[in-house]
């Protein structure tokens, strides 16, 4: 559908918008009144059939458009005439007083603010109130990965207290109990894990009331395939001890020699510290690991969703207004010391006793494991293709929040991450957690971000200053062809009609090919094709230089 009157502008300098009313009609039958002078007879209007309408209205101001919205996010990264890309971190600004680094606390203060903290009130359990730091899971730079990898076993294991300056650092308590919280709240997470924990406890007994037999050694582990039930190969490895000790009927021993050497060892004094020893052997951790991959998947599935944040609330993610002000653009890098204290929390659900507690740590890697490899997979049906070699060992993700109007005014808003070799980075979540706000997630880390308007079809029109992109239009000339020529055509409103809205296309086509000509470009003969292809509007875009790590 083309046509060539453009909307009313709003009356006066006021902020008021102009609205607008467009119908698309039939004109069939009508053509005899499509000329310059109709004949209506003695009728004064023609009834027109109105196949579909719509409303949309006019802004006087140009900050509220896609251009100026986005002109008004990159403004962000200047400080006067200074470009300053670092401004765009997810953090708070800056706001310690002059010469407050020369003191220790003061430094740790730029620091920490630096880093992506914010102090919040915190109440001690003695009653006591003072501050702690907290930082969410986006951060302004890649963390240190914890170097020990027990678990978390409580929120108050994820305490930091940094006793220089006597504070607390509630960051990774706060994520260990925002996914206990989690956890608790979806009950088929709970079933889940505790079908889990109940079939490697029963494997767990199983295995450990055959090994103190003295006819099975602990070394026999390694010998169990993984491809058959575990109570078939146990019974292909138990000799006549240990049929005998089972209560089975007695047979004589044999003259080989037995399967264990060595006297048995003794006991352990108890069950506790059994168990322990147990699953403190890989071999043991190993073939648990195999035999309850059934039960471990859904737990393992749950877990990647909440690694890419989706059940997170939004002040867990964001503690503090002033870190994400309206009409601002935010990047950050996800913290996985705060996601591994995520997971910890959530598996923490149902522990009852010391011995479940040994179990969640000593199946923790396994279960980190699990959770990677289902992350992974849901990356890979996210982004519909199989990943590169770099993507498969890629640990980090990045991503931005954007909260502007641009948000709501364009739903469909393109978004694109590219690296500086050309390389595209895939998505792995894109979601709109509010009207005016925006959670993009990359699997990697971009060097440049590219916001556009949506794609969704050819458009015609000028730019927002009523100039014309113009292109070459065909083979020939001093420019490729299709190539846009460097100096645009001030269309409008010189190729208006008496000054007022209507396109005069006459005027128009020659006004382009005049500037085509000029600018040495081969100008056609000009039919519509021609024409229509000078008056395509691209979509607008726009392109941010990320600080990489």
């Amino acid at each position: 559908m083309v046509g060539n009157r453009f909307p009313a502008a709003p009356s006066g300098n006021g902020p008021g918008a102009q609205k607008s009313i467009a119908h698309l009609v039939s004109l069939e039958g009508l053509e005899p009144y499509l000329v310059d002078q109709p004949d209506f007879g003695a009728h004064t209007s023609v009834a027109l059939l109105s196949l579909a309408s719509w409303t949309f209205n006019t802004v006087a101001d140009p900050t509220q458009d896609f251009r100026g919205l986005m002109e008004n996010l990159v403004g962000q990264e200047y400080d006067g005439t200074t470009y300053t890309p670092a401004d765009l971190w997810l953090r708070l600004p800056a706001a310690t007083a002059p010469g407050s680094t020369a003191t220790p606390a003061g430094a740790e203060v730029d620091r920490r603010l630096a880093d992506g903290f914010v102090p919040l009130p915190y109440r001690l359990r003695t009653g006591e109130q003072t501050f702690a730091w907290y930082r969410g899971p986006c951060v302004p730079a890649p963390s240190t990965p914890l170097a020990d990898g027990t678990p978390f076993p409580t929120s108050d294991a994820a305490l930091i207290y940094q006793s220089e300056f006597g504070v607390f650092d509630a960051s990774l308590a706060t994520a260990w109990q925002t996914g206990r919280a989690l956890a608790l709240a979806d009950r088929t997470f709970g079933q889940a894990l505790y079908d889990f924990r109940q079939r490697g406890h029963q494997l767990t007994d199983s295995l450990l009331q055959r090994l103190r037999s003295d006819a099975f050694s602990a070394s026999q582990i390694a010998e169990l395939s993984s491809n058959t039930q575990v109570q078939a190969e146990f019974l292909r490895f138990l000799s006549t001890d240990l049929l005998s000790s089972l209560g089975t009927t007695p047979v004589a021993r044999p003259a080989t020699r037995p399967l264990r050497a060595d006297p048995p060892p003794a006991p352990d004094p108890d069950p506790t510290t059994a168990v322990r020893n147990f699953l403190a052997d890989p071999q043991a951790q190993a073939l648990i690991a195999d035999q309850t991959q059934s039960s471990l998947l859904p737990v393992a599935t749950w877990l990647a969703n909440l690694l890419l944040l989706y059940p997170v609330p939004f002040n867990v993610l964001v503690p503090d207004n002033r870190m994400l002000a309206p009409e601002t653009l935010r990047f950050f890098y996800l913290d996985d010391n705060w996601l591994r204290a995520l997971t910890d929390g959530a598996v923490s659900i149902g522990t009852q006793s010391s011995r479940d507690s040994f179990f969640t740590e000593i199946m923790g890697d396994l279960i980190r494991r699990a959770t990677d490899t289902a992350a992974k997979a849901m990356r890979v049906r996210r982004i519909g293709v199989d990943p590169s070699a770099a993507e498969v060992t890629e640990k980090l993700i990045s991503g931005f929040l954007l909260r502007s109007a641009v948000v709501s005014g364009w739903p469909n808003l393109a978004v694109r991450g590219s690296l500086a070799d050309g390389g595209s980075l895939r998505i792995l979540r894109m979601d709109r957690l509010a009207d005016d706000l925006l959670l993009c997630l990359f699997w990697g880390v971009p060097d440049q971000v590219e916001f556009a308007e949506p794609q969704e079809g050819f458009r015609l029109g000028v730019d927002d200053d009523g100039n014309l992109p113009m292109r070459q239009p065909v083979p020939g000339g001093q420019v490729p062809l299709g190539t846009q020529l460097p100096t645009p055509l001030p269309l409008v409103p010189g190729s208006l009609r008496g000054g007022g809205t209507v396109l005069d296309v006459t005027t128009a086509v020659r006004q382009i090919k005049d500037a085509l000509s000029a600018a040495g470009a081969a100008v056609p003969d000009f039919g519509p094709a021609d024409f229509a292809l000078q008056m395509v509007k691209s979509p607008e875009a726009i392109r941010f230089t990320t600080q990489t790590r």
